[in-house]
């Protein structure tokens, strides 16, 4: 199994609980995340990234993240 290393820079969804007025939420500010990982998976919509790839049998992709590509700003791949 050969699986590129790719690191992505991407915008989460952010959840802000409380009372705001129409000045505060100038204020609010969407989380930037950056994960690095094997790109296990390209899709229309998504790529998916496993943390840990299991080299021996059954190689099994561990501890997943599924990105929508509209979050995106930027991804690289790594050599």
């Amino acid at each position: 199994m050969k699986n590129k290393i790719i690191k992505v820079e991407w915008e989460d969804i952010t959840f802000f609980k409380g009372f705001y007025n129409q000045e505060e939420l100038k204020n609010l500010v969407i989380q930037r995340m950056e994960t690095t990982g094997y790109l296990v998976r390209e899709e229309k919509d998504y790529l998916t990234i496993a943390l840990s790839l299991e080299l021996t049998e059954p190689y099994r992709i561990i501890d997943l993240i599924k990105i929508p590509k509209v979050n995106i700003i930027k991804k690289r791949f790594i050599k």
